[in-house]
């Protein structure tokens, strides 16, 4: 059975209402730990948001921020793609990697 998570995601998935599975492999439970550490920081020093729609960036920015990491793509490349294609109504770019 993996060890216990960190600290802080723990009160992150408790905060969320989340049930962590003991199904998931040692590599993938720090994975998604790592993945979450961002957020559960940037919560917890910010204070949360203000509004719902507040929340809803957040989590979009959030999630657009750690594909890009992962994928190690520049975030504010992709951003400004996004940015410029929404004023000219073009298509987005796509957060799929590239094949």
């Amino acid at each position: 059975m993996p060890g216990p998570a960190c600290p802080q995601c723990e009160q992150e998935m408790h905060y969320k209402g989340m049930k962590r599975k003991h199904v998931v492999a040692e590599t993938g439970e720090v994975t998604v730990e790592r993945a979450l550490r961002h957020p559960v920081l940037w919560r917890r020093t910010s204070h949360g948001t203000q509004s719902d729609l507040g929340g809803l960036f957040v989590e979009r920015i959030l999630s657009v921020v750690e594909t890009c990491r992962q994928q190690q793509r520049p975030v504010f490349d992709f951003l400004r793609q996004a940015l410029f294609a929404n004023r000219t109504c073009q298509p987005a770019p796509s957060l799929l990697p590239a094949s």
